[in-house]
């Protein structure tokens, strides 16, 4: 008897869940950054050196998970995601991963 997967291997698309998880990963660190100068109530220029530090980190991981080489992004991905604590993001990144699945299946249709 055959066990049905609970993924077909046929559609999964590594690629794409490493840009979805980049994606993911840097709009959490701009929501993180927000939220810490938000609370903070920060005015002068000094104290939001650290924040603006990590917004732009988080700019970058969402540039290349949109506009980089699928090479890159494997790498990207493989190296922000060496800690255990990642796992988490990679499952809120599973949503994005499937309407990009949703989207890149109603582009081929077309």
């Amino acid at each position: 008897m055959k066990r049905r997967r609970w993924i077909d291997e046929s559609e999964y698309d590594e690629t794409i869940f490493n840009r979805s998880y980049l994606v993911t990963f840097g709009a959490f660190m701009l929501l993180v950054m927000l939220l810490v100068v938000a609370s903070a109530g920060v005015n002068d220029f000094a104290s939001m050196v650290f924040p603006l530090i990590f917004a732009s980190i988080g700019a970058v991981f969402i540039y290349i998970g949109f506009f980089s080489t699928s090479k890159t992004v494997k790498e990207w991905a493989d190296t922000s995601s060496k800690h255990e604590i990642f796992v988490l993001l990679m499952i809120i990144a599973t949503p994005t991963y499937w309407v990009w699945m949703k989207l890149g299946k109603a582009h081929k249709r077309a």
